[in-house]
């Protein structure tokens, strides 16, 4: 319970300092179901109690550093490999797209590569924040600003919420937004 409104939640536990992820819903207006808890994230199936739509919720931590990135993309194919419906996938995937994303333009670009490819493969709609660039600053005073943290929809998602729209909310003592 949280305040006033029943919250059923599930979590993976953060690995030393890094990682961690808490998702969860309205009991009153949603059913949820844990599917799985990964190396990197945290699946679910909703049900929207008055309307019986169904779909897969992801939350995402990726590795921080180089050594885990290539098993967190292969977790990333995984999870859309063992669902045909609708789709949202999203959280700290720790890696950019495109070197526009990040402040200083250095990138790894094998990393941006294979998460292009992960997008492209499965068509997946990228959505836009409108309100922020970037999502991620290492507060230092050489200051670097990157995109990290972002939120993906199926097709088929964006077939039956057309609408749907993502917005960083003002900034709270962290260092993610979303």
């Amino acid at each position: 319970m949280t305040g006033h409104i029943p919250f059923e939640c599930f979590f993976l536990p953060a690995k030393g300092s890094d990682g961690g992820i808490l998702v969860g819903c309205n009991s009153e207006k949603f059913s949820a179901t844990l599917l799985e808890v990964l190396d990197f994230s945290v699946s679910l199936m909703i049900e929207d109690k008055t309307t019986s739509f169904c779909w897969k919720q992801v939350v995402v931590y990726g590795s921080p550093y180089d050594n885990g990135k290539e098993d967190f993309i292969n977790e990333l194919h995984d999870i859309m490999d063992k669902w045909q419906g609708p789709i949202i996938i999203g959280g700290d995937f720790n890696l950019v797209r495109s070197s526009a994303e990040k402040s200083n333009g250095n990138i790894n670009l094998r990393w941006a590569d294979l998460f292009n490819d992960w997008i492209n493969k499965w068509a997946l709609i990228d959505l836009d924040l409108g309100n922020r660039k970037f999502t991620w600053t290492n507060n230092q005073d050489n200051r670097i600003m990157a995109r990290i943290d972002r939120v993906f929809i199926t097709t088929e998602w964006d077939c039956s919420f057309p609408s749907t729209k993502v917005k960083c909310l003002d900034r709270i003592p962290t260092i993610h937004w979303w």
